[in-house]
């Protein structure tokens, strides 16, 4: 079993410094990482409501549609079946 013998006093120092850079760049990218997914679930909360709009637009408009087409084909059926002649 060999035994590490210490590094010398400037090289721990640098080793040491090269580990607080390290560490402190890592929670950077972890505190961007956490901004960025907030973000994004934001957007989607704005797009998911955006969604929610246009699909209750497209709703009324079917429903509206069907309305209309019904009543459409109610008043050519009564028209077909109107007597012919003018009585």
């Amino acid at each position: 079993m060999q035994i590490e013998h210490a590094a010398p006093l400037p090289d721990r120092r640098l080793r040491v410094r090269v580990r607080q850079w390290m560490d402190l760049l890592s929670a950077a990218v972890m505190a961007g990482a956490t901004v960025a997914t907030a973000y994004s679930a934001y957007q989607s909360s704005l797009w998911n409501s955006e969604q929610a709009i246009h699909h209750a637009r497209y709703t009324t408009a079917v429903i509206r549609t069907a309305k209309l087409s019904n009543l459409a084909m109610q008043r050519t059926g009564v028209l077909s079946r109107a007597p012919q002649g003018g009585h």
